[in-house]
């Protein structure tokens, strides 16, 4: 499909339309993800067929790409605005609350909504990854007062990447919420970044456990080699990215070979989520059990699970869930607020005991289970290999708060 060649400059017509087009795409995206949204569909939404579309966009995959560019400058609009504060307490503050508020004119009809990135990497836009790499260098800017001299600007990605996951992980649990709740909202997320979990008291301690992948002995050798290939693909390329063709090419074998193993990619699919789930559950139940505090107990699920995915056999997935067929995400989504319904029972029986100060519990969980997400795309935004703390140097932040001072242990990254 080709789009009409078009002469001179744009009008101002051509560019609201072009805009409009843009917004109405952004919001089936998010409904359908990348394989769902098609050039016939966003025409049905201003009276055109396809080919009308393509006047603007010649191809899903340049509407998409746009989709995605303008998601960027709003996070990058987002961004400015709290690099203009002086402190980076009150960096945090501005953008966090600013999101909030951009969330609340979206969900109260007075702004368009703007595109996920859960379908960034299976897009294969170089320009559109770049763009999003630019965007966390830019967020990482934030953080430069914790700089001491010497240091380079990495030590701060694991804390940024922490940051950046919070607002991907949002759009799962913001919904839940009335917008009339977003500003209060806003106050406790800001409150837990900055001032993190523990109490005064709380004494970093966890300890390491052995993670139980949930393996079935039952299976060849073969049939978890080809799970790790496609949890790596998803992670990073996302589950449309993540082909038959480019799990079998990694793998060096046919499809052949492939389905041989594996009925369809979409059951594998579900397999790499259940393990993956499956693998939060069980260290959360093996952390409670142990002699800490609830503080610690946290602690040591988090960073047990971050130190599994760097040097583990089976890695974890990380949830990015719109392109999903609908039946798995309804199953994923059921298992992680389920995890997150855990965090929060670990969360209150700190409460209990005195090793978690006083925070907005369910948000607390919720934004855990971000964390515990974002650990599937850790090893992109860290030094290969990864140092020896590198764990403690992504987990301990969020526990502290993103603002407390850097340690000298994550020079190790």
């Amino acid at each position: 499909m080709t789009a009409k060649v078009r002469r001179g400059a744009p009008t101002k017509k051509y560019l609201f339309r072009r805009n409009a087009i843009v917004d109405a795409a952004s919001a089936i995206l998010n409904r359908k993800g990348l394989k769902g949204m098609t050039l016939a569909e966003v025409g049905d939404q201003f009276g055109m067929v396809a080919t009308g579309v393509a006047y603007y966009f010649s191809t899903k995959e340049e509407l998409s790409a746009a989709c995605f560019h303008k998601a960027l400058e709003t996070f990058e609009g987002l961004i400015a605005e709290a690099a203009r504060a002086d402190n980076l307490n009150e960096r945090i503050r501005v953008l966090i609350t600013g999101y909030f508020a951009l969330r609340k004119r979206i969900v109260e009809g007075q702004q368009p909504a703007f595109a996920q990135f859960d379908d960034v990497r299976a897009l294969g836009d170089q320009a559109v990854l770049n763009a999003y790499v630019q965007m966390f260098r830019n967020a990482r800017q934030l953080f430069e007062p914790l700089l001491k001299p010497g240091m380079r600007h990495s030590v701060l990605n694991a804390r940024v990447h922490l940051l950046v996951h919070q607002f991907l992980w949002m759009e799962a649990w913001i919904p839940k919420y009335d917008s009339d709740d977003y500003a209060r909202a806003a106050d406790r997320v800001v409150d837990i970044l900055v001032n993190g979990l523990g109490t005064s008291s709380a004494v970093w301690k966890p300890t390491q456990l052995v993670i139980d992948t949930g393996s079935d002995p039952a299976n060849d050798e073969a049939y978890e080699t080809f799970l790790r290939a496609a949890i790596e693909l998803i992670n990073e390329f996302g589950y449309l990215g993540a082909s038959v063709e480019k799990i079998a090419a990694k793998l060096d074998v046919t499809k052949g070979s492939f389905y041989h193993h594996i009925d369809a990619k979409d059951d594998l699919v579900a397999i790499c989520f259940a393990r993956t789930t499956g693998v939060v559950r069980r260290t959360q139940k093996a952390a409670a059990s142990l002699p800490l505090d609830a503080y610690n107990r946290l602690a040591s699920a988090i960073n047990s699970l971050v130190q599994h995915q760097l040097e583990g056999d089976t890695p974890l997935l990380r949830a990015a869930t719109v392109s999903l067929p609908e039946q798995i995400r309804r199953a994923v989504l059921a298992e992680y607020e389920r995890n997150t319904l855990r965090f929060g029972a670990m969360l209150s029986d700190g409460a209990i005991d005195g090793s978690i100060r006083s925070l907005d519990v369910q948000i607390a969980a919720h934004m855990l289970t971000s964390v515990a997400n974002a650990i599937g795309e850790l090893p992109f935004w860290l030094a290969r290999p990864p140092g020896p703390n590198a764990a403690e140097s992504f987990v301990r932040p969020f526990f502290e708060g993103l603002t407390s001072p850097l340690r000298p242990s994550a020079k190790q990254k």
